[in-house]
């Protein structure tokens, strides 16, 4: 057909600034999550990072590396920032989703339709 596809995605997160404090000791447990999006609204789960405990400004210096399914049409890159809040109810075998009890904290999505093969995209983007 001609059109290109993106095949795989592959970045490092360095980090996050300038957060919010979520907890009581005016301080956050940050992680992130980084998610593909498709034309159609499709979401593509790419990575996870570690949790990062006390910091507003952590820093994660993570790479990944993620095949995309033939057919996901990947246009933009999303991060998300969430507070990891371990609360006594999200224990195992208790029902409770220990991700729901998880503060959203900020989010920034990165347009990357325009590449072509083998371009690098750095930016420092804001949440």
């Amino acid at each position: 057909s001609g059109l290109q596809q993106i095949v795989f995605i592959y970045g490092t997160i360095r980090g996050a600034s300038g957060l919010p404090a979520a907890d009581d000791n005016q301080l956050s447990d940050p992680f992130c999550v980084v998610e593909a999006l498709s034309r159609t609204a499709g979401k593509l789960f790419l990575h996870r990072t570690r949790v990062i405990k006390q910091k507003l400004c952590p820093e994660f210096n993570e790479t990944f590396y993620m095949p995309i399914p033939q057919g996901f049409e990947c246009n933009r890159i999303m991060f998300s920032v969430y507070d990891r809040d371990e609360t006594f109810g999200a224990i195992v075998g208790s029902g409770v989703d220990p991700l729901e009890q998880d503060e959203f904290l900020g989010r920034a999505s990165v347009d990357i339709s325009y590449l072509k093969s083998g371009e690098k995209l750095v930016e420092d983007i804001p949440v």
